[in-house]
């Protein structure tokens, strides 16, 4: 054995009711120093000598040193013919409601009384053994019971608060929109989002045929929920000359005033388009299917002379209405 070997010994685990217990650590060897703790990694300090007195049930650690070698050991305090658990709603979100219940885990030994703290925003359930409180940031919740032999026992539980998802702003790529188009719906958050139709991502394509209302929520992992809406509303089709610009005439003279000849689809609803102009010969002089090209004047390479021209125009609009149209264009110098 070598000269300098310690040992201590923190005595049997043991049990209390109210009155505080008394621990006591003894060593074989010549010890300088006591320090007890409330865990094994001695991160706090309950007493430096070789007693401590204590009246919470709980694992007490003693290390004993002698200068130059170290013993530990350990002793459980239990409460006597006491016994309880915490059960309830301990993670919420913000603003919401945490539940506790207190268990007496010995039944035969009925709990008398319960004591909360903090003690404000509590609403008694039945009882006082369970209790809701509106928790708007985290918060430790301690409860003393006393059962009716006249033994006491503590414990706790920490409300977990989290927050809500934030969503800045809801909107709509096009709106309003005509009956047969389509719009993309777009929010604008960081958190998950899940929309009515089903579709879990922060941008959807949709097609009302209707005013429609559109429901979105966006929510965390955990299960904090937010939610938002976007109104859309949806256009009947007029496929005529109200909605879309014929002209009969156009001056291709270089002046920058109506010098070339094209159909304006002010309002955005032509979805198919095809245009033929013919001169008096029956020579047919410009064809398009695309509404944005513009004609000017010129056939072959060449331009045309003062002359009335014929044209037969066919377009479809959202909603699958139609127009034909024929007329006639005048081309002037």
């Amino acid at each position: 054995m070598e000269v300098n070997a310690i040992s201590v010994e923190a005595g049997n685990d043991t049990s209390f009711c109210n009155t505080p217990i008394l621990l006591q650590a003894n060593s074989n060897g010549l010890a300088t120093s006591f320090l007890w703790s409330s865990n094994v990694f001695f991160t706090d300090t309950l007493s430096l000598d070789s007693f401590l007195l204590v009246s919470n049930s709980m694992q007490y650690y003693v290390m004993v040193t002698n200068g130059i070698c170290q013993s530990i050991d350990s002793v459980e305090l239990k409460t006597e013919n006491i016994a309880i658990s915490l059960s309830g709603i301990f993670e919420i979100c913000k603003g919401g409601s945490a539940f506790i219940k207190v268990n007496n885990l010995i039944p035969v030994i009925p709990l008398i009384n319960h004591h909360w703290s903090p003690s404000n925003n509590l609403t008694f359930s039945g009882d006082s053994s369970s209790v809701w409180m509106a928790v708007d940031s985290s918060i430790w919740i301690f409860v003393e019971v006393q059962n009716q032999d006249g033994c006491h026992l503590s414990d706790s539980v920490f409300i977990q608060a989290n927050e809500y998802p934030i969503s800045d702003s809801v909107w709509a790529s096009k709106t309003p929109i005509y009956k047969g188009e389509s719009t993309n719906l777009n929010i604008q958050t960081t958190d998950k989002v899940l929309w009515e139709t089903g579709d879990t991502t922060k941008k959807i394509l949709v097609s009302p045929t209707s005013d429609s209302l559109f429901l979105v929520q966006a929510y965390n992992d955990y299960g904090c929920t937010i939610y938002d809406s976007i109104f859309i509303p949806v256009l009947d089709v007029f496929c005529d000359q109200e909605k879309i610009k014929i002209p009969t005439a156009f001056t291709p003279n270089n002046d920058d005033k109506n010098n070339t000849y094209r159909i304006t689809d002010t309002y955005r609803i032509i979805t198919s388009f095809k245009l033929e102009i013919f001169n008096r010969f029956g020579q047919k002089v410009f064809f398009s299917n695309n509404k944005k090209v513009e004609w000017d004047g010129t056939y072959q390479n060449e331009l045309l002379a003062p002359q009335v021209l014929v044209f037969y125009l066919e377009l479809e609009c959202y909603g699958g209405k139609k127009l034909f149209k024929k007329g006639n264009i005048t081309l002037i110098r």
